[in-house]
């Protein structure tokens, strides 16, 4: 799937990530990873937080972190499920 973030087309694939890697973001090459074996609230959380990277690529891991935090919070009271 493709989705732009800031005016750039990102590919987003889910795949087999490594061990402890659960999403990537490359602005760089455009693409955000996800890995395929995630379910319900973990995917979430690492969707929103790989498109945070896409959007805001100049923040730190914690201001992404707990900005991300707030959106999966409020999507998934929502009832957004996966």
């Amino acid at each position: 799937m493709r989705v732009k973030f800031r005016g750039r087309t990102f590919r987003v694939t889910r795949t087999c990530l490594p061990k402890g890697t659960y999403g990537e973001c490359s602005d760089q090459e455009a693409i955000i990873k996800i890995d395929k074996r995630l379910k319900g609230w973990e995917r979430l959380t690492v969707e929103v937080h790989e498109a945070l990277h896409a959007c805001f690529p100049m923040l730190g891991e914690r201001e992404i972190r707990e900005s991300g935090w707030g959106i999966v919070d409020l999507l998934w009271k929502m009832g957004y499920r996966r």
